[in-house]
């Protein structure tokens, strides 16, 4: 077993690195029993890994094991030593607003605790990019179905909706029905052809958009609608926040409430979950659940 995952973790450092020099050098071995073990491996799979590899370019099943055995290889080298003083490297992937604005000050605060760990974060647009290439976990929008994870609710966004004090002035706006009539601006999942539900109690009104602008990013949304010539739809508070308390936007329908943004962190679905990822989920969900106005912290 531990010269299995030795060749392993010889496999997934050579591939990494590009180099079998540096990968048997990184997992502290020879070459020549770097090149035992992995002829072992192969042996013992049945299949070449590697079309070259001195440079550590992979068969198309190569690359499938590299996928499936490096989260737990990154892991295990992780937790070789103590969490304190480990000096390995976590990739995060976060959401590209939502990371720039809350998962990466938050996971700068958190590293202080862990000086010796380098923390790689990549801001990634859209949910079909690669997760687990060089990616020891993922901040995820909604449901993530692509493979099997392993899934830590963090929090739901609470999102609302405003506009410019002009804009509302000349668009009076007293039931979500009428901002059908108006110009919007809010991400594609939230407006484009599709209907958004609104719910006040007991009541509800779904409301239809077809905006000329669709905006793929709430962010942008929020800019879009201080131009003073739409609403911002369904964006969340903790983007807004500013420009609410600048008064540049100011909050539409108040009374009403409309579905949150669910934000879970995701890891390879086994057993092993190293305790410095671990550490961030209950950091950042703490954190979070300080802002009850912005987002809410009990699973639905």
């Amino acid at each position: 077993m531990r010269n299995t995952l030795l060749a392993q973790e010889i496999f997934c450092e050579t591939v990494k690195l590009k180099s079998f020099y540096q990968g048997a050098r990184s997992s502290h071995v020879s070459e020549e029993k770097a090149e035992r073990l992995l002829d072992e491996l192969e042996a013992a799979l049945g299949l070449s890994l590697f079309e070259v590899r001195k440079k550590g370019q992979t068969t198309p099943a190569g690359l499938k094991f590299f996928r499936k055995w490096s989260p737990s290889i990154s892991q295990l080298r992780l937790m070789s030593s103590q969490p304190e003083v480990s000096s390995g490297t976590l990739r995060f992937a976060f959401p590209f607003t939502t990371g720039a604005a809350v998962f990466a000050p938050l996971t700068s605060l958190f590293a202080e605790r862990y000086p010796r760990v380098k923390f790689d974060i990549q801001l990634a647009t859209g949910s079909a990019l690669p997760v687990w290439y060089n990616t020891d976990l993922r901040v995820v929008h909604d449901v993530y179905n692509y493979e099997d994870v392993k899934e830590f609710f963090l929090a739901d966004a609470v999102r609302i909706l405003c506009a410019a004090p002009a804009w509302i002035k000349d668009h009076p706006v007293s039931r979500p029905k009428d901002l059908e009539r108006y110009p919007v601006f809010g991400a594609r999942d939230a407006v484009e052809h599709r209907s958004i539900r609104f719910t006040r109690g007991n009541k509800e009104e779904a409301v239809l958009f077809h905006p000329q602008v669709v905006c793929r990013n709430n962010l942008a949304a929020l800019h879009c609608a201080l131009t003073g010539k739409g609403a911002a739809l369904s964006v969340p508070r903790f983007l807004a926040e500013p420009f609410l308390k600048s008064g540049e936007l100011v909050r539409i329908l108040p009374d009403w409430n409309v579905s949150s943004l669910s934000l879970r962190a995701i890891v390879p679905n086994q057993d092993l979950v190293n305790p410095i990822i671990e550490a961030w989920v209950k950091y950042v969900q703490e954190a979070l659940s300080k802002q009850k106005e912005n987002f809410q912290c009990q699973p639905r």
